[in-house]
């Protein structure tokens, strides 16, 4: 009888539970704000999924310091933007497909003296 009950609630859970808080996980990670932020010259950037949830710290980097702003297409992961900045070091964050433009605006309006590409 247990095991019969065992598996209902475990079959409710993977029909409707789980879905709904991937649903609110997916929302929650995927919105813009939680990829990047922009105040005065310094940008956030959540590199990982556990900080875009929880909007933890981030990655902080001066906007004046950004050189060159590149985009890289990788089929399995995504597009993968890389901040290069003035002493030759590099930021690699991955960006989901909807918000790249989006995310390419606000870099566009926060670093306008950086250079763009594509690889």
């Amino acid at each position: 009888m247990n095991i019969i009950v065992f598996i209902i609630v475990f079959v409710l859970c993977v029909a409707f539970v789980f879905p709904l808080l991937n649903g609110l996980f997916e929302q929650r990670c995927s919105s813009l704000d939680a990829v990047i932020e922009i105040e005065g010259d310094e940008i956030t950037i959540r590199q990982f999924f556990i900080e875009r949830l929880f909007r933890a710290r981030g990655k902080v980097i001066k906007a004046s310091s950004i050189v060159r702003v590149q985009l890289s297409t990788d089929l399995m992961n995504g597009t993968r933007l890389s901040l290069f900045n003035s002493s030759n070091g590099a930021v690699d964050f991955y960006v989901p497909i909807h918000l790249v433009n989006a995310v390419k605006g606000r870099l566009a309006s926060a670093c306008p003296h950086a250079t763009f590409g594509e690889v």
